[in-house]
């Protein structure tokens, strides 16, 4: 049974919330967030609901103040750490969703050393490398991420994970490697559009005469 199902079935006092990463041509994917049903007016609830369903100023704030509440002293001690990396993981998403990425980083660092067994924060991680333009330690996160099982009720997107790291590969001007991550990313998805024009990419810069 997925990890935050089991929290659900066993704790019967937690409301699940869904999280994207905003719509790039990566086609990064979605999350179910869980923290606490304290009812309409409670202000934990309040902010988890802003901070795991937005990714404007509004939701940094709500996030941080989750954060500087610290971890859950009703739940487990494992329990109240996820809690607590998925409100890291959720503000470095909006970091990232405004350009942000060193903080966004930071968030994503606290949230896998709070839960680092879960390939979703090396994966975004990985994306907010490769989008302030360091592939190495993109690849690095990909590589961890993809080699990692997800226990998640979303299932992780091995596919754009394999894209990713395909596109970070090419941003290396390693053409064989990328086209060997974008075979991977469409055998696990033959709908991936993106993945399939990532390879058309790289196989032209493979032609005679072009490098």
């Amino acid at each position: 049974m997925p990890k935050i199902a089991f929290a659900v079935v066993l704790l019967g006092m937690f409301c699940i919330f869904t999280t994207c990463e905003p719509a790039t041509a990566q086609q990064p994917g979605c999350r179910f967030l869980l923290d606490s049903c304290d009812g309409p007016n409670s202000s934990r609830a309040d902010d988890t609901a802003t901070c795991n369903n937005s990714k404007d100023d509004k939701a940094i704030a709500a996030c941080s103040r989750l954060i500087k509440r610290g971890p859950r002293n009703d739940v487990g001690l494992g329990l109240g750490q996820r809690l607590m990396a998925i409100n890291y993981y959720a503000r470095g998403l909006a970091y990232k969703a405004r350009g942000d990425y060193y903080r966004a980083i930071a968030d994503y660092d606290q949230a896998i050393r709070l839960d680092p067994k879960d390939p979703d924060y090396y994966y975004v991680r990985g994306n907010a490398y490769l989008a302030k333009g360091d592939p190495d330690r993109a690849i690095a996160d990909y590589d961890q991420a993809i080699k990692m099982p997800s226990f998640a009720i979303a299932a992780f997107p091995y596919a754009q994970a394999y894209n990713n790291r395909g596109a970070a590969y090419s941003n290396k001007g390693d053409y064989h490697r990328a086209i060997a991550n974008y075979d991977q990313a469409i055998e696990l998805d033959p709908s991936f559009t993106v993945a399939r024009q990532n390879r058309e990419r790289a196989q032209a810069r493979l032609a005679p005469g072009r490098l």
